[in-house]
């Protein structure tokens, strides 16, 4: 077995046992492993389990990644402690424990595809189906040996109170504790099958470090669990006995901060539910006593699905956002979500652009008084004027000709489909208006899933395309005329979702443009151009263009000017049509997307110390076109930085309230040409603040040279770290 190979079946054993508290942490892990040998035969089992189960399943075709981050096998490590924690150790047992690893693998495989389809997770469903088959079986196979001393306490501490482990591990037992704390301990090691508040103390302070968000909704979970039973009369028993209260922390991780995003919504939801998890609880634990089975976390199971079947195909609620993508922990679900939610808010529209060359004002927005009325009232008409004298026209302004917009090209806005044209209308002298055709010439844009364009007022028999023709963003489509109702030349331009002409106005953002009031030049992303405004769109730089427009298979080596240290990266594109930049080296992922106006990062995972994560920080959003003038800005998540002292406290409050962030921002610094620049520099700041005060601040220098990115200067604490590209070259 090679050592990949290895690593990998230590990296699956070890995640199962993280995955136990809904954590990829490996300190956690390791102590949750740690915490299983409290009796060493529940550990040593454990982890037999975990391993024979993770190669018996990988064997039958799971999902490899999912056996590697444990997804399937703490359900194992359950099964394997409760098995130790009722039967003898012999032949026998033998026998028994592999029949179970084998159901087990099959009930996985079932229950994983079949909840798949309808997206929800199997959790330790089963673990749980598995064991009632085994302990409905059990009491008629004369030759298992049921573990005796464990069935009753105060045997096991006579059987073992000669032992030194066994004295070490309940040192603190017989500690006077608040019966809440002791018992809320307790029923932390309960949960790997051990009695013993030292190693529930240990568990609890390994959950803290691993996770501030996961430590506080299991203590919320257990108080709410708590005290309501106390309201209600219940047995303080129920919550250590047979795993009754592991349902209420479960439950509290999955549904405050694991399969939804961390909100103050979502931890009232936790206490809110806590009744309906002891009713149930309470009545599977005696519907199932019938047939002598414990209901274990089966009310854990329960609650969860059917809230987040609720959730996903009932009635999604705005308050309450599942998390889609499972990171390593809750901290950096609620910091990644609250930046994309910001970032990524318009990232499902189509990217629409002005539909012409050079700059036009806006005459008209929506809105406007003149003939934007409900129901055309989101639309917009652009007209040409002069710098100085803002008028439309050159000369006496009495023909058409002398309009600087007669005649100029329109554009596609967005890629599509031509779906009508109309070019019978005669253009109308200056002042004229044909209301008989009111829109006049117009070409109607099928842009797909129920979106369409309508650009109006064309000049007759300026058609540069026909009905059917496949046009891209930028097409030239016609010419700018003044027919219809139309007094002076000027584009009307509208979205829809009908394809007739003259249908009702849709508010639709223009993705990219430059808007200049009031002498001053700003960038607007996915918004509306406003009436009285100059709007541009924004030209692409060849350099920036070619610099990074990074393709999979690209090689991309950056060497350190101060030492032999290079970093080796290659672009790929995954199975999500997502493209990233890979560093084998620190096993680092850094995803981007290139729009052909905008380079950004998304999401940057792995080792933040590595010079890819600074190349992340750097070119975090990037505009690919050389406007000096303009500074682009952006939010970065606030996992990336972390100040021990403050991180502690900004973890426990993330999901209510942000006072740490971190700002982004870039612009291009310098070109040795401005209209074709063959040499570029860009400068970006990162800073965190807190309480809108700076604590850190990274700055950045890139060279763009030879249609790529040259260089790269890091700039932190009077510290400047240069890097070289040495090449950039494609392997396919």
């Amino acid at each position: 077995m090679t050592t990949i190979q290895l690593r990998y079946w230590f990296r699956s054993v070890i995640n199962s046992y993280g995955h136990i508290f809904f954590s990829k942490n490996k300190i956690l892990a390791l102590i949750v492993l740690l915490v299983t040998f409290g009796e060493p035969k529940l550990g040593l089992i454990g982890f037999s389990t975990v391993l024979l189960f993770n190669i018996n399943i990988y064997l039958w075709g799971a999902n490899k990644t999912y056996v590697e981050h444990g997804v399937y096998g703490f359900n194992a490590l359950l099964l394997g402690l409760i098995l130790a924690v009722d039967f003898e150790f012999n032949y026998f047992f033998l026998g028994l424990w592999i029949f179970a690893i084998a159901l087990l693998t099959v009930i996985t495989l079932v229950m994983s595809i079949w909840l798949e389809k309808i997206h929800l997770p199997f959790l330790v469903f089963p673990f749980i189906f598995t064991y009632w088959v085994v302990a409905l079986t059990a009491p008629r196979c004369a030759n298992l040996c049921f573990n005796l001393p464990n069935l009753y306490i105060h045997n096991a501490q006579v059987l073992h109170q000669q032992s030194v482990w066994y004295m070490s591990i309940h040192l603190f037992d017989g500690l006077t504790l608040p019966p809440i704390i002791a018992t809320y301990l307790r029923t932390l090691a309960a949960i790997l099958f051990q009695n013993s508040v030292l190693l529930g103390l240990l568990l609890a302070f390994a959950i803290l470090y691993s996770s501030r968000i996961i430590f506080s909704l299991t203590v919320i979970g257990f108080v709410a669990a708590w005290y309501c039973y106390r309201f209600f009369g219940v047995d303080m028993y129920d919550l250590t006995h047979h795993f009754i209260g592991i349902n209420f922390m479960f439950v509290a991780v999955a549904l405050g901060g694991f399969y939804i995003v961390p909100s103050a919504l979502s931890y009232l939801l936790v206490i809110g539910v806590t009744p309906l998890v002891m009713f149930l609880a309470i009545s599977l634990t005696k519907m199932l006593a019938i047939y002598e089975l414990p209901s274990l976390a089966l009310a854990f199971c329960t609650t969860v699905s059917l809230f987040l079947y609720y959730i996903i195909h009932v009635k999604p609620h705005r308050g309450l956002q599942r998390a889609i993508i499972s990171y390593a922990s809750p901290e950096e679900t609620v910091y990644k979500h609250i930046t994309s939610s910001n970032r990524f808010k318009n990232s499902h529209l189509a990217i629409f652009s002005l539909p012409f060359f050079g700059e036009w004002t806006v005459s008209q927005g929506y809105n406007g008084a003149i003939t934007h009325l409900p129901p055309w009232d989101k639309a917009l008409d652009f007209v040409i004027t002069d710098e100085d004298t803002a008028q439309t026209y050159k000369n006496k302004g009495t023909h058409n000709e002398d309009f600087f917009a007669y005649d100029k090209a329109l554009l596609a806005p967005a890629d599509g489909y031509v779906y009508q044209i109309i070019d019978n209308v005669e253009d109308n002298p200056v002042g004229g208006n044909n209301v008989a055709y009111n829109w006049g010439n117009t070409i109607i844009l099928n842009h797909c899933n129920g979106l369409f364009s309508q650009l109006s007022h064309i000049k007759e028999g300026s058609f540069k395309v026909k009905v059917g023709d496949y046009v891209t963003k930028g097409t030239i489509l016609a010419q700018c005329g003044n027919s219809g109702r139309s007094p002076e030349s000027h584009i009307h331009f509208q979205v829809q979702t009908e394809p007739t002409v003259g249908a009702k106005t849709f508010a639709y953002p223009m993705a990219y443009f430059l808007e200049k009031a009031n002498a001053q030049t700003c960038l607007k992303t996915y918004d509306v151009p406003a009436e009285g405004t100059k709007v541009s769109n924004i030209e692409p730089s060849v350099l920036l263009s070619n610099s990074f427009g990074l393709l999979p298979g690209q090689k991309i080596i950056f060497k350190s000017t101060e030492s032999n240290q290079s970093s080796e990266w290659e672009v790929f594109t995954n199975a999500y049509n997502q493209t990233y930049i890979y560093c084998s080296q620190t096993q680092s992922y850094a995803y981007f997307v290139n729009d052909k106006t905008m380079f950004y990062f998304t999401d940057f995972n792995g080792d933040t110390s590595s010079l890819l994560f600074y190349f992340y920080l750097a070119n975090y959003r990037i505009l690919q076109s050389y406007q000096p003038h303009i500074v682009v800005e952006d939010e970065v998540p606030l996992i990336h930085f972390h100040n021990p002292i403050l991180r502690l406290g900004q973890d426990f409050i993330a999901p209510f309230k942000l006072l740490t962030k971190v700002y982004y921002q870039s612009r291009c610094s310098y070109a040795d040409n401005s209209i074709r620049p063959t040499s570029m520099q860009i400068e970006s700041i990162v800073r965190v603040q807190l309480f809108k005060k700076n604590i850190q601040k990274i700055d950045f220098n890139i060279t763009l040279k030879d249609n790529q990115i040259h260089a790269i200067s890091i700039i932190t604490n009077h510290k400047t770290t240069c890097y070289i590209a040495e090449n950039s070259c494609s392997v396919y």
